[in-house]
């Protein structure tokens, strides 16, 4: 019963993108897209773990899981009817902060995300976000990217933006396997395709047409870093398993995000270059797409090693052992 009312707790998602489906685009700053790998990442620990938890709310805790049901509907309600959306950006103006629709989409990504939070605790306990928690962490990861985002644009911070530039320098290395050709200093007869750089500017000779590229911050991948930091955090928590293997775990996963990071940039430029200039979509749909395709993969081979690992060792044990 328990499973049937966490698929049910997405609903009020559902009906969003039913009433509203131009709000959710996949890029990251320009919508409720995050929302749906936020959904993805609750079913997809459900599947793992569910089996453990407990298999039906208290009382208490199914009059808890109606009223937040109730509460993520109005604060739905509000936003579309009740004009939250204006009053959201008129704080944020009154606090001079720039990145208004950032600041909005912020407080949908923390409301969504401490709405899952209770509803979990509530059908299955407290305990249970031990087990259900890489859904609202994403969800938090991305308010916080948000946040930076609304406060500090492009590139205005430094450390960040340092990021940017060295991922700009091994995309513009391994550009030449892909048979794009490094130029100098623009000109008439640039072959094609071609590419040039400039601090975190990418000019692109296409096949299709020119296109500068603006590589700042938060298209790098900061984001998923992030995320990404938060998730295995917890994990390592959660896993029974020793420290070394622990931080192996943790240094694979860094190095595989960071390279779905540099994979992601690479991809945009080799798309421009040899397919279109035309690069919103593709843009908007390869970004979280990876991302979310290899942080399940990582998950679940962790999980596989160390289930493994486990079976071996009670095999080693003998079934005369106990566990």
């Amino acid at each position: 019963m328990s499973g049937l009312l966490l698929l049910a707790s997405l609903l009020p998602l559902l009906a969003l993108c039913i009433y509203d489906p131009e709000s959710f685009r996949l890029a990251w700053n320009e919508g409720r897209g995050g929302l749906m790998f936020v959904a993805f990442f609750v079913v997809f620990e459900w599947i793992l773990e569910g089996g453990a938890l407990r298999k039906g709310p208290t009382k208490g805790g199914l009059a808890a899981y109606i009223g937040l049901l109730a509460s993520i509907s109005a604060f739905y309600a509000a936003r579309y009817s009740l004009g939250l959306g204006e009053l959201l950006a008129s704080a944020a103006e009154g606090l001079g902060i720039p990145g208004v629709l950032n600041w909005i989409w912020m407080w949908e990504y923390i409301a969504f995300s401490l709405y899952l939070i209770g509803v979990v605790a509530a059908l299955f306990g407290p305990g249970a976000l031990r087990s259900i928690c890489a859904g609202p962490i994403y969800g938090l990861g991305m308010a916080s990217i948000l946040l930076l985002d609304a406060l500090f644009p492009y590139e205005s911070i430094g450390p960040l933006h340092s990021m940017a530039l060295a991922i700009v320098g091994i995309v513009v290395a391994l550009a030449p396997l892909a048979g794009i050709r490094l130029v100098d200093a623009p000109s008439m007869n640039v072959p094609r395709p071609s590419l040039r750089y400039s601090g975190n500017s990418l000019w692109v000779w296409g096949r299709d047409g020119f296109i500068i590229l603006g590589i700042n911050w938060p298209c790098v991948g900061v984001l998923s870093m992030l995320i990404y930091s938060l998730i295995i955090a917890v994990m390592m928590i959660k896993l029974d398993a020793p420290l070394r293997r622990k931080i192996a775990y943790a240094a694979l996963g860094a190095i595989g995000t960071f390279a779905i990071n540099v994979l992601r940039i690479f991809s945009i430029v080799y798309y421009t270059a040899h397919i279109s200039i035309d690069v919103k979509i593709f843009h908007e749909l390869i970004g979280e797409a990876l991302f979310l395709a290899w942080v399940s993969a990582f998950l679940a081979l962790v999980v596989a090693v160390e289930g493994g690992i486990a079976k071996r060792e009670r095999a080693l044990r003998g079934p005369g052992a106990g566990d």
